[in-house]
């Protein structure tokens, strides 16, 4: 498995690792826990030690794509999932989500989205961002189900926010001001030239 995920590594070098379906084939063969951790933060450098995730294999034949799945637990014990969205169902009860608790979110065309799942499959948080110049990206908009707030949840999906832009060569991460002082306690700066809240990744 090793060696035919090097082989399309060296097939189609503009690839980034975590766009590969392979890995979720080398993941399949894994049986042991440090392994499985050796090999994760092979892909994912800035990956947190004790963080958990699932390279899921999408889609049929030609279609088929990789979804990173990073396994959330908050500060009762209760697990989640964060991922991309499988299908626009999710999408729009994450946008539902956004209205719910009343976060002024404009719908756009550019969004990109990750969803938070309860074990029950139930979405219950959720953030969007968006390409900017550069190569790098803008955090949106973040919401967790407001019974659930206060339990780490959104530092989590913040977290990894940094962690999958971090493997994509994303360089820096810009933020609102509109969760200032929240943004702030996860390593957000304050940036005059940018005039935003920025997170500089890859240093």
């Amino acid at each position: 498995m090793f060696d035919k995920l090097l082989a399309k590594l060296l097939a189609e070098p503009e690839l980034l690792p975590i766009q590969l379906i392979e890995l979720s084939d080398l993941q399949a063969v894994l049986k042991e826990a440090d392994d499985k951790n050796v090999f994760s933060r092979m892909v994912f450098p800035r990956l947190q030690a004790e963080q958990k995730i699932d390279f899921l294999k999408v889609g049929e034949d030609r279609k088929e794509h990789l979804v990173v799945g990073f396994n959330l637990e908050d500060k009762t014990g209760a697990r989640y999932t964060q991922r991309e969205p499988l299908e626009p169902k999710e999408i729009g009860q994450l946008y539902q989500l956004f209205f719910r608790e009343n976060y002024p979110k404009e719908i756009s065309p550019n969004d990109h989205h990750f969803v938070v799942l309860s074990e029950a499959g139930k979405l219950i948080g959720g953030l969007t961002w968006r390409h900017l110049e550069d190569n790098n990206i803008l955090l949106d908009g973040i919401v967790v189900s407001s019974s659930l707030q206060g339990k780490g949840i959104a530092s989590a999906m913040i977290e990894n926010l940094f962690t999958t832009m971090a493997a994509r060569g994303v360089k820096v991460v810009k933020a609102h001001f509109l969760l200032g002082n929240y943004y702030m306690k996860h390593f957000f700066e304050v940036d005059k030239k940018w005039g935003a809240l920025i997170k500089v990744l890859n240093k």
